[in-house]
């Protein structure tokens, strides 16, 4: 573009088109530039920092007041949150505790408390009436009561009573030898004693029988068959001081004779 002379009339006006137009060349230029380096580097371009040094300098501009208020609005969203979260956690629901009534004997009852877990039904506790001692199988379904008189029940939850009391000892001789006589004659006499279940179908106990009159000196293991209903002497347990303690995985109830520790499980197997 030629330069217009200074004599010219028009010089002026021609002097102002030309710089009009030399400015239009340069911004066309400059947005020529800007495009090609858009359609190359921009979109590589990373705007977080930018971002976050906008937002900063937008916060900076704001009060203490308004700030903490976003703080707190944040936070309550958060809670709200976690808090919808947590309500749908399904909870587990609460088994009710179901409880059976017995009739040890005349005025005196016993109650059994469990839970019925899809037809399992599991003892939790029991309220014992005075003058009892109790032991609940191992699978928690039935529950062994001696009262101060030795005599021995199996209440099982379906509210049923078993009365295992051995009511007379029969000696080889044929000789009867009534409980309740012996007790009455000797109170200090252990006819049944510790009785616990080994498993729901065998009873263990501490007894002086067979014998009598040596005050306590010897002592023996007894087993009740809970299906076949019989009393059995185990011999291989004799001693002055029998504890009969609890059932052991995998071996069997403890039994210490004197001392010594034995395990016997419930098919009349003993280990140590």
């Amino acid at each position: 573009m030629s330069k217009p002379s200074i004599f010219s009339k028009d010089y002026e006006r021609k002097m102002k088109k030309r710089k009009r137009m030399i400015i239009l060349i340069t911004v066309i230029s400059i947005c020529v530039v800007a495009i090609i380096i858009y359609n190359t580097n921009i979109k590589k371009l990373d705007f977080t920092n930018v971002r976050a040094s906008i937002q900063a300098w937008v916060d900076s501009g704001k009060t203490e007041e308004e700030l903490a208020e976003e703080n707190i609005n944040e936070e309550v969203t958060d809670d709200t949150t976690e808090a919808t979260e947590e309500e749908t956690v399904e909870e587990e629901p609460k088994r009710e505790e179901l409880t059976v009534e017995a009739n040890l004997a005349e005025g005196v009852k016993a109650n059994i408390k469990y839970i019925d877990n899809n037809g399992v039904k599991e003892i939790q506790s029991v309220e014992v009436p005075e003058g009892y001692q109790y032991n609940i199988s191992p699978i928690k379904d039935k529950v062994l009561f001696i009262d101060s008189a030795q005599n021995m029940k199996i209440v099982s939850l379906d509210g049923s009573i078993a009365d295992i009391t051995k009511t007379e000892y029969i000696s080889q001789a044929g000789s009867t030898f009534p409980k309740d006589q012996i007790l009455a004659a000797t109170p200090t006499y252990t006819w049944h004693g510790q009785p616990k279940f080994i498993d729901d179908n065998k009873v263990i106990y501490v007894s002086e029988l067979p014998y009598f009159g040596n005050n306590g000196a010897k002592k023996y293991v007894w087993v009740y068959d809970v299906l076949n209903n019989t009393h059995q002497t185990i011999w291989n347990f004799v001693g002055s001081d029998i504890t009969i303690g609890d059932v052991v995985p995998e071996k069997g109830i403890t039994i210490v004779v004197d001392g010594v520790t034995y395990y016997m499980n419930a098919n009349g197997e003993i280990s140590q």
